[in-house]
Protein backbone atom coordinates (compact mmCIF):
# COMPACT_ATOMS: atom_id res chain seq x y z
CA UNK A 1 0.00 0.00 0.00
CA UNK A 2 1.74 3.50 -0.78
CA UNK A 3 1.20 6.17 1.78
CA UNK A 4 0.12 9.76 0.91
CA UNK A 5 0.07 12.18 3.57
CA UNK A 6 -2.47 14.39 3.32
CA UNK A 7 -2.93 15.05 7.24
CA UNK A 8 -0.52 17.76 6.95
CA UNK A 9 -1.09 20.33 4.21
CA UNK A 10 2.18 21.87 4.56
CA UNK A 11 3.60 18.44 4.20
CA UNK A 12 1.47 17.71 1.05
CA UNK A 13 2.34 21.62 -0.18
CA UNK A 14 6.15 21.46 0.43
CA UNK A 15 7.67 18.18 0.48
CA UNK A 16 9.01 16.45 -2.56
CA UNK A 17 7.21 13.08 -1.56
CA UNK A 18 3.33 13.60 -2.61
CA UNK A 19 5.10 15.57 -5.97
CA UNK A 20 7.29 12.63 -6.97
CA UNK A 21 4.85 9.39 -5.47
CA UNK A 22 2.86 9.32 -9.05
CA UNK A 23 6.37 9.87 -11.12
CA UNK A 24 7.44 6.83 -9.29
CA UNK A 25 4.38 4.58 -10.09
CA UNK A 26 4.05 5.82 -13.72
CA UNK A 27 8.09 4.98 -14.25
CA UNK A 28 6.98 1.36 -12.92
CA UNK A 29 4.30 0.63 -15.05
CA UNK A 30 4.21 2.87 -18.04
CA UNK A 31 4.92 -0.53 -20.06
CA UNK A 32 2.40 -3.27 -18.12
CA UNK A 33 -0.89 -3.68 -20.39
CA UNK A 34 -2.44 -2.83 -17.01
CA UNK A 35 -1.58 -1.36 -14.11
CA UNK A 36 -3.40 -3.11 -11.73
CA UNK A 37 -2.36 -6.69 -13.84
CA UNK A 38 0.73 -7.49 -12.68
CA UNK A 39 1.12 -10.97 -14.23
CA UNK A 40 0.12 -11.36 -17.78
CA UNK A 41 -0.43 -15.22 -17.99
CA UNK A 42 -0.89 -15.00 -22.12
CA UNK A 43 -3.03 -17.70 -22.42
CA UNK A 44 -1.95 -18.14 -26.06
CA UNK A 45 0.99 -20.20 -25.14
CA UNK A 46 1.32 -23.72 -23.45
CA UNK A 47 3.53 -26.00 -22.38
CA UNK A 48 7.22 -24.86 -22.16
CA UNK A 49 6.97 -21.67 -23.47
CA UNK A 50 3.79 -21.03 -20.86
CA UNK A 51 6.15 -21.96 -17.77
CA UNK A 52 8.48 -20.00 -19.47
CA UNK A 53 6.66 -17.18 -20.08
CA UNK A 54 5.24 -17.06 -16.50
CA UNK A 55 9.04 -17.19 -15.25
CA UNK A 56 10.10 -13.96 -16.84
CA UNK A 57 6.82 -12.47 -15.75
CA UNK A 58 7.41 -12.58 -12.02
CA UNK A 59 11.17 -11.91 -12.38
CA UNK A 60 9.33 -8.88 -14.12
CA UNK A 61 7.07 -8.81 -10.94
CA UNK A 62 9.78 -9.05 -8.78
CA UNK A 63 11.59 -6.14 -10.42
CA UNK A 64 8.53 -3.69 -10.33
CA UNK A 65 8.49 -4.37 -6.40
CA UNK A 66 11.86 -3.74 -5.49
CA UNK A 67 11.91 -0.07 -6.94
CA UNK A 68 8.73 0.28 -5.40
CA UNK A 69 9.93 -0.67 -2.17
CA UNK A 70 13.58 1.69 -3.27
CA UNK A 71 10.95 4.85 -3.90
CA UNK A 72 9.20 4.58 -0.87
CA UNK A 73 12.64 4.27 1.27
CA UNK A 74 13.56 7.40 -0.54
CA UNK A 75 10.20 8.77 -0.28
CA UNK A 76 10.42 8.18 3.58
CA UNK A 77 14.01 9.58 3.78
CA UNK A 78 12.46 12.70 2.25
CA UNK A 79 9.58 12.59 4.94
CA UNK A 80 12.15 12.85 7.59
CA UNK A 81 14.49 15.72 6.42
CA UNK A 82 10.95 17.38 5.94
CA UNK A 83 9.90 16.70 9.69
CA UNK A 84 13.28 17.89 10.91
CA UNK A 85 13.28 21.23 8.79
CA UNK A 86 10.13 21.75 10.38
CA UNK A 87 10.80 21.64 13.30
CA UNK A 88 14.46 23.32 13.51
CA UNK A 89 12.00 26.09 12.18
CA UNK A 90 10.19 26.02 14.90
CA UNK A 91 10.96 28.04 18.52
CA UNK A 92 12.00 25.09 20.10
CA UNK A 93 14.04 24.72 23.47
CA UNK A 94 14.24 21.46 24.81
CA UNK A 95 12.20 21.03 28.19
CA UNK A 96 10.23 19.13 30.03
CA UNK A 97 7.05 19.70 27.72
CA UNK A 98 8.88 19.64 24.62
CA UNK A 99 9.44 16.64 22.05
CA UNK A 100 13.40 16.84 21.31
CA UNK A 101 13.91 16.80 17.44
CA UNK A 102 16.65 14.22 17.79
CA UNK A 103 14.19 11.68 19.65
CA UNK A 104 11.65 12.37 17.17
CA UNK A 105 14.21 11.63 14.26
CA UNK A 106 15.63 8.46 15.88
CA UNK A 107 12.51 7.07 16.67
CA UNK A 108 10.72 7.26 13.21
CA UNK A 109 7.63 9.39 14.67
CA UNK A 110 4.36 10.23 12.72
CA UNK A 111 4.14 13.10 11.28
CA UNK A 112 1.80 14.44 13.96
CA UNK A 113 4.29 14.58 16.36
CA UNK A 114 5.81 17.84 15.57
CA UNK A 115 7.39 20.09 18.16
CA UNK A 116 4.94 21.76 21.11
CA UNK A 117 4.92 23.03 24.19
CA UNK A 118 2.58 20.86 26.49
CA UNK A 119 1.99 24.19 28.56
CA UNK A 120 -0.19 24.96 25.58
CA UNK A 121 -2.48 22.78 27.03
CA UNK A 122 -2.52 23.14 30.69
CA UNK A 123 -5.54 24.43 32.21
CA UNK A 124 -5.79 27.28 33.84
CA UNK A 125 -7.35 28.59 37.28
CA UNK A 126 -7.37 25.46 38.38
CA UNK A 127 -4.74 23.96 41.23
CA UNK A 128 -1.53 21.95 39.55
CA UNK A 129 -1.67 20.33 37.43
CA UNK A 130 -4.11 19.24 34.88
CA UNK A 131 -3.41 18.84 30.91
CA UNK A 132 -5.71 18.39 27.98
CA UNK A 133 -4.61 17.13 24.50
CA UNK A 134 -7.38 17.21 22.21
CA UNK A 135 -7.40 14.45 19.21
CA UNK A 136 -4.00 13.18 20.55
CA UNK A 137 -4.35 10.15 18.52
CA UNK A 138 -6.59 9.96 15.21
CA UNK A 139 -9.81 8.36 14.11
CA UNK A 140 -7.80 5.47 12.45
CA UNK A 141 -5.39 4.83 15.62
CA UNK A 142 -8.78 5.35 17.56
CA UNK A 143 -10.96 2.60 15.67
CA UNK A 144 -7.66 0.52 16.27
CA UNK A 145 -7.71 0.27 19.56
CA UNK A 146 -11.46 0.22 20.19
CA UNK A 147 -10.91 -3.65 17.80
CA UNK A 148 -8.11 -4.47 20.13
CA UNK A 149 -9.61 -3.24 23.24
CA UNK A 150 -12.75 -5.57 22.30
CA UNK A 151 -11.08 -8.98 20.75
CA UNK A 152 -9.19 -9.73 23.58
CA UNK A 153 -10.37 -13.38 25.41
CA UNK A 154 -13.80 -12.72 27.46
CA UNK A 155 -11.75 -13.85 30.47
CA UNK A 156 -9.90 -10.67 30.43
CA UNK A 157 -12.87 -8.92 31.49
CA UNK A 158 -13.70 -8.11 35.13
CA UNK A 159 -17.05 -6.91 35.67
CA UNK A 160 -17.77 -5.03 38.33
CA UNK A 161 -20.83 -3.23 39.84
CA UNK A 162 -20.79 0.13 37.44
CA UNK A 163 -18.15 -0.85 35.14
CA UNK A 164 -16.29 -3.43 33.82
CA UNK A 165 -12.41 -3.58 32.62
CA UNK A 166 -9.41 -5.25 31.89
CA UNK A 167 -5.84 -4.26 33.92
CA UNK A 168 -2.48 -5.19 31.76
CA UNK A 169 1.00 -4.89 32.82
CA UNK A 170 0.56 -6.60 36.43
CA UNK A 171 -1.51 -6.58 39.51
CA UNK A 172 -1.41 -3.51 41.25
CA UNK A 173 -0.96 -3.96 45.52
CA UNK A 174 -0.49 -1.44 48.12
CA UNK A 175 3.34 -2.18 48.21
CA UNK A 176 4.04 -1.88 44.52
CA UNK A 177 3.06 -4.40 41.60
CA UNK A 178 3.38 -8.08 41.11
CA UNK A 179 4.65 -8.64 38.03
CA UNK A 180 2.89 -10.48 35.62
CA UNK A 181 3.44 -9.34 32.04
CA UNK A 182 4.58 -6.40 29.74
CA UNK A 183 2.15 -4.48 27.89
CA UNK A 184 0.64 -5.95 24.60
CA UNK A 185 2.59 -4.76 21.69
CA UNK A 186 -0.48 -2.81 20.40
CA UNK A 187 -0.01 0.26 23.19
CA UNK A 188 3.56 0.47 22.46
CA UNK A 189 2.98 3.34 19.99
CA UNK A 190 0.89 5.84 22.57
CA UNK A 191 3.14 4.73 25.67
CA UNK A 192 6.06 5.89 23.50
CA UNK A 193 4.06 8.86 22.50
CA UNK A 194 2.98 9.99 26.02
CA UNK A 195 6.46 9.48 27.26
CA UNK A 196 7.71 11.42 24.11
CA UNK A 197 5.93 14.42 26.12
CA UNK A 198 8.53 14.73 28.96
CA UNK A 199 5.73 14.27 31.74
CA UNK A 200 6.87 10.64 33.39
CA UNK A 201 10.56 12.04 33.56
CA UNK A 202 12.84 9.11 33.28
CA UNK A 203 10.19 6.35 34.02
CA UNK A 204 8.42 4.06 31.44
CA UNK A 205 4.78 3.27 31.84
CA UNK A 206 4.37 -0.34 32.70
CA UNK A 207 0.82 -0.67 33.52
CA UNK A 208 -3.03 0.26 31.61
CA UNK A 209 -6.04 -0.28 33.25
CA UNK A 210 -8.74 -0.24 30.42
CA UNK A 211 -12.52 0.47 31.44
CA UNK A 212 -15.63 0.38 29.43
CA UNK A 213 -18.17 2.74 30.82
CA UNK A 214 -22.20 2.35 29.23
CA UNK A 215 -24.39 5.41 29.28
CA UNK A 216 -25.50 6.23 32.96
CA UNK A 217 -22.56 4.55 34.66
CA UNK A 218 -19.43 6.50 35.93
CA UNK A 219 -17.40 6.05 39.47
CA UNK A 220 -17.79 7.76 42.76
CA UNK A 221 -15.18 10.59 43.94
CA UNK A 222 -11.89 9.01 44.48
CA UNK A 223 -8.13 8.63 44.86
CA UNK A 224 -5.68 6.53 43.14
CA UNK A 225 -3.63 6.64 46.27
CA UNK A 226 0.37 6.61 46.41
CA UNK A 227 1.03 3.36 44.43
CA UNK A 228 1.43 5.08 41.40
CA UNK A 229 3.96 7.50 40.40
CA UNK A 230 2.12 10.93 40.55
CA UNK A 231 1.27 11.47 36.67
CA UNK A 232 -1.56 9.68 35.31
CA UNK A 233 -2.53 9.67 32.05
CA UNK A 234 -6.09 8.81 30.04
CA UNK A 235 -6.89 8.04 26.42
CA UNK A 236 -10.90 8.08 25.88
CA UNK A 237 -12.30 6.55 22.94
CA UNK A 238 -15.45 6.52 21.45
CA UNK A 239 -17.31 8.86 23.61
CA UNK A 240 -17.11 11.54 25.64
CA UNK A 241 -17.52 11.99 29.57
CA UNK A 242 -17.13 14.97 32.14
CA UNK A 243 -14.53 14.11 34.54
CA UNK A 244 -15.15 16.12 38.09
CA UNK A 245 -12.07 17.14 40.68
CA UNK A 246 -13.31 17.82 44.53
CA UNK A 247 -11.66 18.73 47.73
CA UNK A 248 -11.36 16.63 50.70
CA UNK A 249 -13.41 16.47 53.05
CA UNK A 250 -12.26 18.42 56.48
CA UNK A 251 -12.78 18.32 59.61
CA UNK A 252 -16.26 19.80 60.03
CA UNK A 253 -17.87 17.68 57.07
CA UNK A 254 -16.39 14.17 58.39
CA UNK A 255 -18.51 13.44 60.44
CA UNK A 256 -21.55 14.25 58.16
CA UNK A 257 -23.87 12.30 56.34
CA UNK A 258 -22.38 12.17 52.96
CA UNK A 259 -25.02 13.22 50.37
CA UNK A 260 -25.22 14.10 46.46
CA UNK A 261 -25.44 17.48 47.48
CA UNK A 262 -22.76 17.82 50.01
CA UNK A 263 -20.42 15.69 47.56
CA UNK A 264 -21.12 18.37 44.94
CA UNK A 265 -20.35 21.36 46.94
CA UNK A 266 -17.17 20.45 47.31
CA UNK A 267 -16.64 20.30 43.77
CA UNK A 268 -13.42 22.71 42.39
CA UNK A 269 -13.60 21.86 38.69
CA UNK A 270 -15.00 19.98 35.63
CA UNK A 271 -13.46 18.48 32.43
CA UNK A 272 -14.78 17.66 29.59
CA UNK A 273 -12.85 14.69 27.68
CA UNK A 274 -13.76 14.13 24.39
CA UNK A 275 -13.24 11.31 22.05
CA UNK A 276 -9.37 10.76 20.98
CA UNK A 277 -8.05 13.07 23.43
CA UNK A 278 -5.27 12.30 26.33
CA UNK A 279 -6.13 13.82 29.96
CA UNK A 280 -2.76 14.15 32.05
CA UNK A 281 -3.59 14.56 35.81
CA UNK A 282 -0.41 15.54 38.16
CA UNK A 283 1.77 17.48 41.23
CA UNK A 284 -1.52 18.31 43.66
CA UNK A 285 -4.11 17.48 41.62
CA UNK A 286 -3.10 13.77 41.85
CA UNK A 287 -1.75 14.26 45.25
CA UNK A 288 -4.63 16.39 47.30
CA UNK A 289 -7.82 15.90 45.23
CA UNK A 290 -10.51 13.29 44.42
CA UNK A 291 -11.89 12.62 40.99
CA UNK A 292 -15.14 10.75 39.73
CA UNK A 293 -17.60 10.58 37.02
CA UNK A 294 -21.17 10.96 37.84
CA UNK A 295 -23.73 8.39 36.40
CA UNK A 296 -25.37 10.20 33.99
CA UNK A 297 -27.00 9.86 30.43
CA UNK A 298 -25.84 13.05 28.98
CA UNK A 299 -23.86 16.17 29.87
CA UNK A 300 -24.65 19.72 30.02
CA UNK A 301 -22.36 22.37 28.56
CA UNK A 302 -21.86 24.63 31.30
CA UNK A 303 -18.90 27.14 32.72
CA UNK A 304 -17.95 25.06 35.11
CA UNK A 305 -16.36 23.04 32.46
CA UNK A 306 -12.60 24.47 32.94
CA UNK A 307 -11.18 23.43 29.06
CA UNK A 308 -13.59 24.80 26.91
CA UNK A 309 -11.53 26.66 24.56
CA UNK A 310 -9.26 23.38 24.13
CA UNK A 311 -12.85 21.59 22.65
CA UNK A 312 -14.19 21.30 19.62
CA UNK A 313 -16.39 24.57 19.30
CA UNK A 314 -18.79 23.32 16.89
CA UNK A 315 -20.50 21.14 20.44
CA UNK A 316 -19.16 23.27 23.41
CA UNK A 317 -22.49 25.96 23.36
CA UNK A 318 -22.86 26.77 26.22
CA UNK A 319 -26.09 24.65 26.87
CA UNK A 320 -25.60 21.94 24.26
CA UNK A 321 -26.70 18.52 26.30
CA UNK A 322 -24.54 15.67 24.74
CA UNK A 323 -25.36 12.12 25.33
CA UNK A 324 -23.36 9.40 26.15
CA UNK A 325 -22.26 6.31 24.50
CA UNK A 326 -20.33 3.54 25.43
CA UNK A 327 -16.95 4.84 26.69
CA UNK A 328 -13.71 2.83 26.57
CA UNK A 329 -10.48 4.93 28.67
CA UNK A 330 -7.39 3.73 28.67
CA UNK A 331 -5.21 5.05 32.03
CA UNK A 332 -1.82 4.73 31.54
CA UNK A 333 0.36 5.15 34.62
CA UNK A 334 4.07 3.81 35.93
CA UNK A 335 3.91 1.51 39.36
CA UNK A 336 6.79 0.53 40.91
CA UNK A 337 7.54 -3.08 40.13
CA UNK A 338 7.80 -5.69 43.01
CA UNK A 339 8.12 -9.33 41.40
CA UNK A 340 6.73 -12.97 43.17
CA UNK A 341 9.07 -13.58 45.32
CA UNK A 342 9.21 -10.45 47.39
CA UNK A 343 5.50 -11.08 47.44
CA UNK A 344 4.78 -14.25 48.66
CA UNK A 345 7.52 -13.37 50.81
CA UNK A 346 7.48 -10.21 52.34
CA UNK A 347 4.44 -8.31 51.53
CA UNK A 348 1.82 -10.29 52.42
CA UNK A 349 3.35 -10.91 55.81
CA UNK A 350 3.63 -6.84 56.20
Amino acid sequence: RVYLDYENDDFLSNSPVNNTIRHQLEEMFKNRPSRYNFLDLNNDLDGEERLQHIKDQMRECQKVFFNLKNALTKIERQRKIFVKRTIQKSAGTTTMGTVRTTEMANNNCDINEMLFSINNYKLENVPNTLYYIPNFISTDEEECLLNCVNNVPKTRWKQLANRRLQNWGGQPHSKGMIVTETLPTWLDIFTKRIVNLGVFQSFIPNHCLINEYLPNQGIMPHTDGPLYYPVVSTISLNSHTIIEFYRTINDEEENREETVSNIQSRRICSVLLEPRSLFLVMNDMYKNYLHGIRELNEDEITNDICNLDLCDKSIVQLGNRLKRTTRVSLTIRYVPKVTKFQFANGIIKK
